[in-house]
């Protein structure tokens, strides 16, 4: 388990600020004349290993803005790390200060501690025996899995990606994904992959990262706030470990086998319809208004068990027939050998 990708606000006692440039925007007056609106200052990235950047704001000389994933700035991957959020940016900061920030007065170990996180991402990796497996992971789970407030995943176009709030524009509390770690190692941005070149010749790293599925949480600032873990020192192994459990918990995996011989005394006949519908392989979606839906979602969940906005088990017909089954196992990943 890691702590991934971080938003931390420093107090800090800088006389001048610190910025990579700006955005100005202009209109035009009543004149026609175009003149400046606003402008924005933006965050300097400072490179680490393997074109791994930070991106550091001082706007006033008093609060410094840190955004980034001090693992991977730091090692040049994000294929472990630590849960160690003090010990992460503290080893960050000693790094600009004997660099790009050597002329700034140093942060103190107080005004470390008690930073303010707005953004901090928690992931865990799970080891199957192949890339196939993974990509056949993610799919089952698309059909099998939902979060009790969201429904189902969205499976991206390459199998690769099953996540919960994470397009453009949500504004979920807390978001999750599971998605193959492989094809993302792969990826280029920028014209460079996320992973350096030693790692990408190595056969044995790179089929070893591609048996990996991670699962990856991420927490914004008001739902850090409500649980009351928005400064820096708040987390810790212990903490994530914590925290990661129980949003694990949030999940309906849908695993169970479910028959139609249920027990149906004292749940209401329209509720029972509505689960016949649904093991009858019926699209509840297009039957039932949204409101209607969630309603007997929650009702059918209390009765049954089960999750109506999930695809229903296959039932078997009067046709007896013979049906090869694999288990796939998800294991805590082990770290791989890379050095």
């Amino acid at each position: 388990m890691m702590i991934d990708s971080v938003k931390v606000a420093i107090e800090v006692d800088w006389e001048t600020p610190l910025y990579g440039g700006q955005v100005i925007a202009t209109k035009f007056n009543e004149d026609g004349l175009e003149v400046r609106e606003y402008g924005l200052l933006k965050h300097a990235p400072f490179e680490g290993s393997h074109s791994a950047n930070l991106l550091l704001r001082c706007i006033d000389g008093r609060v410094l803005e840190l955004y980034g994933s001090p693992s991977k700035w730091l090692q040049g991957h994000n294929l472990w790390g630590s849960c160690d959020l003090r010990g992460l940016l503290r080893r960050c900061l000693d790094l600009l200060y004997s660099g790009p920030l050597a002329d700034r007065p140093v942060v103190s170990d107080f005004a470390l501690s008690s930073a303010r996180v707005s953004r901090i991402d928690i992931n865990e990796m799970f080891e199957l025996n192949s890339l196939d497996d993974v990509k056949l992971y993610l799919a089952v789970a698309a059909q099998r899995t939902s979060l009790s407030h969201r429904g189902k995943g969205a499976l991206a176009e390459d199998g690769c990606t099953l996540a919960w709030g994470m397009h453009k524009g949500n504004r979920s509390l807390w978001k999750a994904k599971f998605y193959a770690k492989g094809p993302e190692s792969r990826v280029k941005r920028k014209g460079k992959t996320s992973l350096p070149a030693r790692l990408m010749n190595d056969p044995h790293v790179m089929a070893w990262i591609d048996r990996q599925l991670r699962l990856e949480f991420e927490l914004h600032g008001r739902e850090l706030r409500r649980r009351g873990l928005d400064t820096v020192e708040d987390w810790n192994e212990t903490r994530c470990r914590s925290v990661f459990a129980g949003l694990v918990g949030k999940f309906f995996w849908g695993d169970d086998p479910v028959t139609i011989n249920e027990k149906v005394e004292g749940v209401k006949p329209g509720v029972v319809v509505v689960y016949d519908a649904w093991l009858a392989g019926r699209d509840l979606a297009s039957l039932y208004p949204r409101s209607s839906l969630y309603r007997h979602r929650t009702a059918c969940k209390k009765a049954f068990g089960v999750d109506i906005l999930l695809t229903a088990p296959s039932q078997c017909s009067n046709v007896v027939a013979l049906s090869l089954k694999r288990v796939l196992e998800l294991r805590p990943a082990e770290l791989a050998d890379v050095y």
